[in-house]
């Protein structure tokens, strides 16, 4: 398989693509109304599922230029880097899945 074919959109990939955020977003939110909640876990859910964004999020409040002009730049590269990060963990979902689907086991 090449890269062309390992990064070709179909059904499956932009399935896990739209249920991987969806997915830990609700983990996260599900973790933050706890009331036994842990900050380490919340991150580390944010963390796996955007990490730019997630590390974007906790600098916020040391660097107020992230609200102006170019940090919006900054917003958008970090938002478009996740995307693709994203798409990528379900491209090779699916690619595990294909792999392992073919084998048959022997007894």
């Amino acid at each position: 398989m090449n890269w062309k074919e390992f990064l070709k959109p179909n059904w499956k990939k932009l399935i896990i693509f739209i249920l991987i955020p969806v997915t830990l977003n609700s983990l996260a939110q599900f973790f933050s109304l706890q009331s036994t909640f842990k900050p380490e876990l919340y991150n580390i859910i944010i963390l796996i599922g955007n990490p730019l964004s997630g590390i974007l999020l906790s600098l916020t409040e040391f660097y107020p230029f992230l609200f102006s002009v170019g940090g919006i730049i900054v917003i958008a590269f970090f938002a478009f880097f996740d995307s693709f990060y994203i798409y990528f963990v379900s491209c090779l979902i699916v690619w595990l899945y294909d792999k392992f689907k073919s084998v048959k086991v022997k007894k």
